[in-house]
């Protein structure tokens, strides 16, 4: 561009294509102004260095012939080339232009480009309004039009126009070949549509003939013209072609107005939803169905046919009748029912109020008895330990007497003596017992980390078991948190029954353990006589021995001692034992997680 200093300015109403034109322009490298109407145009024309002004013709205020007039009947500006935009293509358009001087004329929409190389001719080889004016008369349509403009610059715009018209002409011929294509291709998505439909009202057919509802489509007066197999079906006919034969309202319907009404009210609703309806059967029995049936209408609105599809719920509408015949008898045995209820509550009113009188004397009652065993318990406590004082005495004096008159004694008053001290030991040993299970629960101990090997070392030195018997303790026995006064009493009464009831000349006795669940199962074994299974739950009985107790060193308080503790620390004692061969008890303790 050879004079980049001047300016072109744009001249619309409309700011989107005001502002459009503007940034083609300015892509260009060109210097842009813009104004909204003639009015502000022609000021800004006047205010700046313009070498060309691109007007819209139809703007408010002043228009773009106007401001062409204007601009080229004022001696300092009418070298300004100018280009008029119209979406008009009039010739009276183009004559009013030549009137008013314009430079060229060009179409909207426009063409970029064609655009683009106009104002590069004006840019660059535009004289402005050098030559002489002439003055010519056209008629066009019988109107006289006067036009004033060199003939180089009529030649100018009609040169223009024509290549305005060509390009046009182009476009309309790309537009047609487009359409052409468009065509075909519009021509072959139909033909391609044609198959689809085709093949979709195959599949729709195919669709009637297997699906499990029924489906009719007739005329409005009664006439079938579409039935599907499980239609006829339904209705117990042998074949389309026999059911398409039949009159709806007067051999299907009980009563044809019944028919007329449901016409009726499908012309006011189009759509029927799950209608219930009863019809007869070929063989005049009676069905039920559950219709879904809309109106067809054609293109101008006209009914022409309904279809629809139905299913038999005869069998559910008969149950249904049932279910209400039972729920009506159901009503009445449960008022019947409710009636007997309110009597037996009222009896259980009674028998509640009588109860809760028993539950409260039953309540004194324990009261009593647990303030009569606590005392129990004290005097037992009281009692036994009173007895150990005297018999502490009698034990110290028959030791005396057996010690110091020894010799004054012969054979039997020796024999009496040492009864009378074994009598007093065991008296001892069943008052400690008596206390020791008195004492179960009154007396609480702290559980401690107990090593149950070591223990079992310390209570066979107490024990002190006879040459004659082996004691074997197992190196596997585990530390467990327990009572360790109590733990050792269970060890200790197991191990001395063991030893008291002993018959062999090799008495063995071994103490053991495993892992069971979630137990510790220890045992303590021996090869005595055994015991028979019919005194397995006498032995755990207080005061329960199973030979005399003038041969035994035994008070019977033992092993009851031992199952009570057991069970107080959630475990139990069972035992395993074969006449001849020897006996095992056990008993478990729960096992705790480190």
């Amino acid at each position: 561009m050879e004079d980049v200093k001047s300016y072109i300015i744009i001249v619309e109403d409309s700011a989107i294509q005001r502002e459009m034109l503007k940034r083609l322009l300015i892509k260009e490298g060109y210097q842009v102004l813009a104004a909204r109407d003639g009015l502000e145009g022609l000021s800004v024309i006047k205010g700046t260095s313009t070498r060309l002004v691109i007007s819209d013709i139809v703007m408010p205020n002043m228009d773009g012939f106007e401001l062409c007039n204007k601009i080229k009947n004022d001696d300092d500006i009418k070298h300004i080339g100018v280009i008029l935009l119209t979406e008009l293509s009039d010739p009276n358009e183009i004559i009013k232009g030549l009137s008013a001087g314009a430079d060229n004329y060009i179409t909207k929409p426009y063409n970029k480009e064609y655009l683009l190389s106009c104002v590069k001719d004006f840019m660059s080889g535009f004289t402005g309004d050098s030559n002489p004016k002439d003055e010519m008369t056209i008629t066009y349509n019988g109107v006289d039009n006067v036009i004033r403009a060199s003939r180089e610059q009529t030649m100018n715009l009609l040169l223009y126009t024509y290549e305005n018209a060509v390009q046009k002409n182009r476009e309309l011929i790309k537009t047609q070949l487009e359409l052409k294509t468009l065509n075909e291709q519009l021509e072959e998505k139909v033909a391609q549509r044609t198959r689809e439909l085709a093949d979709s009202e195959s599949s729709y057919r195919c669709l009637l003939e297997n699906t499990i509802s029924g489906f009719y489509r007739s005329t409005l007066d009664g006439k079938f013209l579409l039935v599907n197999p499980t239609y006829v079906k339904m209705l117990g006919f042998n074949s389309k072609e026999e059911l398409l034969k039949v009159h709806i309202p007067t051999i299907l319907y009980h009563k044809s107005s019944d028919y007329d009404s449901f016409i009726e009210e499908l012309y006011n609703k189009n759509f029927i939803e799950n209608r219930v309806i009863e019809l007869k059967k070929k063989d005049k029995s009676k069905v039920i169905f559950s219709e879904n049936i809309h109106l067809v209408r054609n293109s101008s609105n006209i009914p022409i046919y309904c279809e629809g599809f139905v299913n038999d719920i005869t069998a559910r509408v008969q149950m249904e009748e049932a279910l209400r015949r039972s729920k009506d008898y159901l009503a009445q045995e449960v008022k019947k029912r409710t009636a007997e209820l309110e009597l037996t509550n009222e009896q259980l009113k009674q028998e509640i109020v009588e109860r809760k009188r028993a539950e409260e004397k039953k309540s004194q009652l324990l009261e009593e008895l647990s303030m009569a065993n606590q005392e129990l318990k004290e005097i037992t406590y009281a009692s036994s330990h009173d007895l150990k004082t005297p018999l502490r005495a009698i034990g110290s004096l028959a030791s005396w007497l057996s010690s110091d008159y020894s010799d004054k004694f012969d054979q039997d008053g020796k024999e009496h003596i040492k009864m009378l001290i074994d009598r007093v030991s065991r008296m001892n040993d069943l008052v400690d017992g008596i206390m020791q299970f008195s004492g179960m629960r009154q007396i609480k101990y702290e559980k401690q980390r107990v090593n149950l090997y070591e223990l079992l070392n310390d209570i066979l030195i107490d024990v002190s078991p006879p040459d004659n018997i082996e004691v074997n303790i197992s190196k596997t026995l585990p530390t467990i948190d327990c009572e360790k006064v109590r733990i050792e009493l269970v060890f200790k009464h197991l191990i001395h029954n063991a030893i008291n009831f002993m018959d062999k000349l090799k008495g063995i006795i071994n103490v053991g353990s495993m892992r069971k669940d979630d137990s510790w199962v220890f045992s303590v074994s021996d090869n005595g006589p055994g015991i028979e299974t019919k005194y397995f739950s006498k032995i755990f009985g207080i005061f329960q021995t199973l030979g005399q107790r003038d041969e035994l060193k035994t008070t019977g308080i033992g092993l009851t001692l031992v199952k009570k503790i057991v069970e107080t620390n959630e475990g139990k004692v069972y035992l395993e034992s074969e006449v001849g061969v020897g006996t095992t008890f056990y008993f478990t303790l729960p096992y705790q997680r480190d």
